[in-house]
Parts: C-alpha cells; sequence; structure tokens
C-alpha cells in the first residue's frame, strides 16, 4: 500500500524512536558500524538516481556496504540482501542449519 506522503510516513517512524538509514554508497557509514539491534527504516534509492533528497534529509545517518575498489556499486537488490543478513546477525535471529 502506497503512503499518502511517504515523507510524512517515515517522519512519523522517527518521531517513535525509529532510527532511518540511507543506503547511499561505499564511502558513507560503514555497514558493520551501524547498530541494528533499535527499530530503524531503511531507505534505498534508485540505481542511478539514488535517494531523493526529500528523503535524504530525513535520514539519521547515511551507510553504505564495503566493497572492492574494483566495484562501483551493488544492484539494490543485493545490497538490500546484505543488510537484511546483517540486522538478522545483530538481532541474533536463529537460522536453520
Amino acid at each position: 500500500v502506497k503512503p499518502n506522503s511517504l515523507e510524512k510516513e517515515i517522519s512519523f517512524l522517527g518521531s517513535k524512536g525509529f532510527s532511518i538509514f540511507g543506503l547511499r554508497n561505499k564511502n558513507d557509514k560503514r555497514l558493520d558500524k551501524v547498530d541494528f539491534t533499535k527499530p530503524c527504516v531503511i531507505i534505498t534509492g534508485g540505481e542511478y538516481k539514488g535517494i531523493p533528497q526529500y528523503l535524504k534529509k530525513l535520514c539519521t545517518d547515511l551507510i553504505g556496504i564495503p566493497v572492492t575498489q574494483y566495484t562501483d556499486s551493488l544492484n539494490v537488490s543485493v545490497a538490500v540482501s546484505i543488510i537484511l543478513y546483517e540486522i538478522s546477525k545483530q538481532r541474533n535471529f536463529k537460522f536453520d542449519k
């Protein structure tokens, strides 16, 4: 369901104590240095244009996934998968063996 105002919804979650993280690039705060143990929102942008400025200004922190010097960026679905894994790891989710 698309909210009437994405900006309003994200601001509301921020006011309720959620951290708002914007996923940008490898030069931002490293993913493994972010505390994902508390409630959070992850904002991703388009693969070419990134996060729109009106959403970027709502972020409490901009984060990135470290990659090699030979990699410019990751596909957004791959990046989100990596972030979800890191969140699961930090929150001690139990994985099937």
